[in-house]
């Protein structure tokens, strides 16, 4: 590719308009992504390029080139126009001139230059490497249907008794007994509900179902932070540690690794020991019972 074609290219990827003086002006215009029914084949967008026999010359062209090379404007003038004179006397011997992945120049008559752009050039930089895609016809076999053989339709029984009996399970997961007319009947879950006081003597929680005292053995945790991998629940204990506390880790319900400032047996100083954590600490931290 000549040097000047090389310029000529990198301006049409950065502007709209360029004018190749003695030759014409190119015109850039986006064009979006567009299907072929008939040959069957999507391209992506891009930008194509026009070209016109008219111009006034602006030497943006000249200018470019002479910042690009670091020479003077009036060498990088006689460069294009050594190109434009090369150009004009290929056209004039061979009717035709062929710039590598860009374009093809083709005289059509003495005065009039046609231009065609090559199909592997798109100067849309957000469409770079995409290219145009050929649809192909899915061949659609359900498996079993076309298989006349014992095996296919022992397996396509297989997956209907699936279908069906999915539902089933889901729905007897919500039923645990039959009634007295042998019908499915809803599971009545007994709730008690539990009497929470407090013992004056000891000054732990007690709970009280159906008259009678069981001591609640619930401890309250100020965590301030729960982990899958233990490595990350120890980094988070070394800082609480910084802070003056005595953090401890455990696992939680959920089998996480559960980093806490502080446990207590009494909900009423865990809370008030939290409200002094969130202030001076954590704001982050919260109350676990378990």
């Amino acid at each position: 590719m000549h040097i000047v074609e090389k310029y000529i290219l990198e301006l049409l990827y950065k502007k709209e308009i360029l004018i190749l003086p003695g030759v014409g002006t190119f015109v850039v215009v986006y064009s979006s992504s567009k299907i072929d029914v008939r040959k069957k084949i999507a391209y992506p967008p891009l930008k194509k390029i026009f070209f016109k026999n008219e111009f006034n010359n602006d030497n943006i062209l000249v200018n470019y080139i002479a910042a690009a090379e670091n020479i003077s404007v009036s060498l990088a003038e006689t460069m294009v126009k050594e190109y434009v004179g090369m150009l004009k006397a290929k056209l004039s011997e061979e009717k035709k001139y062929t710039i590598d992945n860009f374009c093809v120049f083709s005289l059509a008559s003495k005065s009039n230059i046609s231009f065609s752009q090559s199909k592997s050039l798109n100067l849309l930089n957000d469409a770079f490497g995409l290219s145009e895609i050929s649809a192909v016809k899915i061949k659609r076999n359900f498996i079993g249907f076309k298989n006349k053989s014992i095996k296919g339709k022992i397996f396509i029984c297989f997956i209907i008794a699936i279908i069906v009996l999915l539902p089933l399970i889901f729905l007897l997961n919500k039923f645990n007994y039959l009634d007295s007319n042998g019908k499915i009947k809803p599971q009545r879950a007994q709730v008690e509900k539990p009497i929470l006081r407090q013992n004056n003597k000891t000054g732990k929680e007690i709970i009280k179902i159906e008259n009678k005292e069981v001591k609640n053995n619930a401890k309250y945790f100020i965590v301030g932070g729960c982990f899958v991998m233990e490595e990350n629940a120890k980094k988070l204990s070394d800082k609480i540690k910084k802070k003056g506390f005595n953090p401890e880790i455990s696992k939680n319900k959920d089998g996480l690794f559960m980093v806490s400032y502080a446990k207590f047996d009494n909900k009423t100083d865990a809370v008030n020991e939290l409200k002094k954590i969130k202030t001076q600490a954590d704001s982050s931290a919260w109350l676990v019972c378990q």
